[in-house]
């Protein structure tokens, strides 16, 4: 720990004559750690003490990676500490992020300005993807998740910091590559699906929507999540994948997997637990794929509504709506949705009414208006 103090009171900048024997030696000192860092022979906190040390000397030396060195034992390693890094990334979670710090600066500041070093580094960046994909994994005997949420606070932050750094070895390696790195961790088993889905909803923006990869994915959901009653936390990120990629689904015309989704996102809006992600995944598709207007008003009438969700289910109702200009539909609309009963808190009564008139035309916003007005009124002098 106190050499890797000095290393950093050195201030190494590779634009001024560098001390490689001390870097050498130094490093030399820390592969010798490593050599006898038995992590199921330590208690927790000297495991985290070990992979601080390893990570704060890679971010030190980052300079030199990306570097012709022509000093064999230094260059040695280097490799070896790149690779007691990657190591560290098999342990727990809580314990493996600690490496991130290093990792952003290896990826962002080192490859991404030396671009003809990435060939190099390649194998590491393999399986570097690999370990973050499997970072992003639920335990697999996972119980009741809000449970394992509470207890284990830091889970939900340490998933989306990895998807910052899949993200990042995105900008660096391509889409098309790392979509099949990714896809290429796909296992039978439940919480690695959810994972493989929770990092293609993370690179999402530079993903091609026409990726064989993303095609293949669509068709397990459409398959899976109909099948049997899957837990919420999986209907979640099956959503946001869903939400992710709704260009793809619009282009695609299938009518099974469209059928399909919409059908089991119908079906999710019922359970609270996934009710909100199910909403927007709708109100997304409104209007692109073909979804059954009558269904989605029945829905509504049948289900116990967060208020919100419920101002989401009405916009998507108004986009319907919109396409087939159907009075009939608007009156049985509003009969249901705008009475005073069932309008909630005046603010909510409102939300309601803009969301339903925004994506009308203007001769339905007049029929809107003229039906509501009263129980607007009625409303605002209640509340």
């Amino acid at each position: 720990d106190t050499l890797v103090t000095i290393l950093r009171c050195m201030d190494i900048n590779l634009e001024r004559e560098v001390n490689f024997m001390a870097v050498s030696s130094v490093l030399g000192t820390g592969i010798q750690l490593a050599n006898h860092f038995n992590p199921d022979s330590l208690d927790e906190e000297a495991v985290r003490g070990h992979v601080r040390i390893f990570s704060e000397m890679g971010e030190t030396l980052c300079p030199f990676f990306a570097t012709n060195i022509q000093n064999a034992e230094l260059r040695t390693n280097l490799d070896t500490l790149l690779a007691i890094l990657l190591k560290c990334m098999d342990l727990d979670a809580e314990v493996a992020v600690l490496t991130l710090t290093f990792w952003f600066r290896f990826v962002d500041d080192v490859l991404n300005y030396n671009y003809n070093f990435v060939d190099v580094y390649m194998s590491q960046l393999n399986d570097l993807i690999g370990k973050c994909v499997s970072l992003l994994k639920y335990p697999d005997d996972i119980g009741n998740v809000q449970e394992f949420l509470e207890e284990n606070d830091n889970f939900e932050g340490n998933r989306f910091a990895i998807l910052d750094l899949l993200e990042d070895i995105c900008r660096l390696v391509g889409s098309d590559y790392i979509s099949k790195q990714i896809h290429a961790r796909l296992t039978p088993d439940i919480v690695t699906l959810e994972a493989v889905l929770f990092a293609f909803h993370g690179v999402e923006k530079f993903i091609s929507p026409e990726s064989i990869e993303v095609a293949n994915l669509f068709h397990l959901v459409s398959k899976l999540v109909v099948q049997v009653d899957q837990k919420e936390f999986v209907v979640n990120t099956a959503n946001l994948f869903v939400g992710s990629y709704a260009n793809w689904l619009v282009r695609s015309n299938d009518a099974n997997i469209n059928n399909n989704i919409i059908n089991y996102l119908c079906k999710y809006a019922q359970n609270p637990g996934t009710q909100t992600t199910s909403c927007k995944c709708l109100n997304k598709f409104a209007g692109q794929v073909p979804v059954d207007l009558k269904a989605i008003t029945q829905l509504y009438s049948s289900t116990n509504w967060d208020p919100k969700n419920a101002v989401v289910l009405v916009e998507c109702i108004a986009k319907l709506i919109s396409q087939c200009q159907d009075m009939t539909l608007v009156n049985e609309l509003l009969n249901y949705l705008l009475t005073v009963e069932n309008a909630g808190i005046f603010t909510i009564y409102c939300e309601k009414l803009t969301a339903l008139v925004q994506f009308l035309p203007a001769n339905l916003v007049v029929e809107v208006i003229r039906h509501s007005w009263d129980n607007l009124a009625a409303a605002a002098e209640r509340d």
